[in-house]
């Protein structure tokens, strides 16, 4: 069944099964650890992932409301430090807003403000 389907109409009982019935926490963690290893990603954990899909949801363009239902957050605090951008997002960002198709003339005037605009957010 695919997640939004579930999502629309949740069954009763466990979400993953293993050979002896309902998989435990330990279980999904060992699940998670070998899977991570086959894809070279030693140290791999469900909390990463779980991490992973709500920054997606959020380059994606879900809202931080989106996200906090389908994460299961009751507080909307919690599911905001998806929302804080690091120095890479916010060096893209000044990227697009100064784009050069757009900003040519402005980059032209203040070269080297741009330059070290850039290079500290880089750094940061």
């Amino acid at each position: 069944m695919g997640q939004s389907r579930y999502l629309d109409r949740p069954q009763p009982g466990p979400l993953w099964t293993g050979q002896r019935g309902a998989l435990t926490i330990s279980g999904i963690v060992q699940v998670v650890l070998a899977v991570g290893a086959d894809a070279k990603l030693s140290g791999l954990r469900p909390h990463r992932l779980r991490h992973t899909y709500a920054t997606r949801l959020r380059e994606g363009g879900a809202d931080v409301a989106q996200v906090q239902a389908l994460l299961g957050h009751a507080s909307l605090d919690t599911s905001a430090r998806y929302f804080r951008a690091g120095t890479a997002e916010q060096a893209a960002v000044v990227d697009r807003v100064f784009d050069p198709r757009s900003a040519a003339v402005w980059r032209e005037k203040h070269t080297d403000l741009w330059l070290e605009l850039r290079k500290c957010l880089r750094a940061c």
